[in-house]
């Protein structure tokens, strides 16, 4: 029999050894677990982020029924409403959590603000155009002075138009260059009420707005040569052909259809 007489030793320096090594596992381990406990949105965050849209959507569900003061709930509701509403298509659903948002953020305006600007766009995309101004409405009466007035007015005038309500898309589209205090604001107001005035056929009231927004420096290239091209038709409309030339030229390079402005160039000729 073969004796080994200091395996005892061996095995003792061994566990020396080994012992701080399992002891940083374990806590390893343990801080892994409680670190997925600080931070119950990861999964669904990295859900989302690998494109995995019905487990991320169960995973914020889970979140908000599991955690109801965490500080992140809005976060977590917005991104599921992204999902549900915008990626799949789910309009039903989606007012159904814009509802319960509203309950939830009621109390915050800016928040609440937001909400019903989701909704009435909501109402707008299904075609509910009474229920979407309804909304938007609601959301009005919580805008804030320092809040951008273009956002609610255009969503207005395009409603008010599509329902044949010229005078109240004028009407919301005035009270806008009213108060609008941002350049850019502005000139989008002007050039949405020319073409206020265009469907009704008053051509100078339309030229005269689009004139004061192509003077700007504050549109982008693309809107401005959108503006232009609009200012072109409606010279046209006024008798002045070779101003319209001159107008829808300067904007072949630009405009963002320069297939639509070659063709009114050659209907002109």
């Amino acid at each position: 029999m073969t004796w080994f007489p200091n395996s005892g030793p061996t095995w003792s320096g061994a566990l020396r050894v080994l012992l701080p090594v399992l002891l940083l596992t374990l806590l390893t381990v343990a801080c892994g677990r409680e670190q997925r406990r600080e931070d119950p949105l990861a999964d669904a965050v990295r859900a989302y982020d690998q494109g995995l849209y019905l487990q991320a959507e169960s995973l914020y569900e889970e979140f908000l029924q599991k955690n109801p003061t965490d500080p992140r709930r809005w976060q977590a509701w917005t991104r599921l409403l992204d999902i549900v509403g915008s990626i799949r298509g789910d309009t039903e659903k989606a007012q159904a959590i814009l509802e319960a948002m509203l309950l939830e953020f009621g109390s915050e305006p800016e928040r609440a603000r937001a909400v019903l600007i989701r909704k009435g766009d909501l109402h707008r995309g299904e075609g509910q155009v009474n229920q979407a101004v309804e909304a938007w409405l609601k959301a009005q009466r919580l805008q804030e002075r320092q809040a951008d007035p273009c956002v609610l007015a255009l969503r207005f005038s395009g409603a008010y138009v599509s329902l044949g309500y010229f005078d109240l898309a004028q009407d919301a589209l005035r009270e806008c260059l009213t108060i609008a205090q941002e350049p850019g604001c502005r000139a989008r107001c002007r050039i949405e009420l020319a073409q206020t005035y265009a469907l009704l056929d008053n051509w100078t009231q339309a030229a005269e707005l689009l004139e004061e927004a192509v003077a700007t420096d504050s549109l982008n290239r693309e809107d401005r040569s959108v503006a232009v091209f609009l200012l072109a038709e409606a010279v046209l409309h006024l008798g002045q052909t070779e101003r319209a030339k001159e107008l829808l030229t300067s904007i072949l390079d630009t405009h963002p259809n320069p297939l639509a402005v070659q063709a009114k160039l050659d209907q002109i000729k």
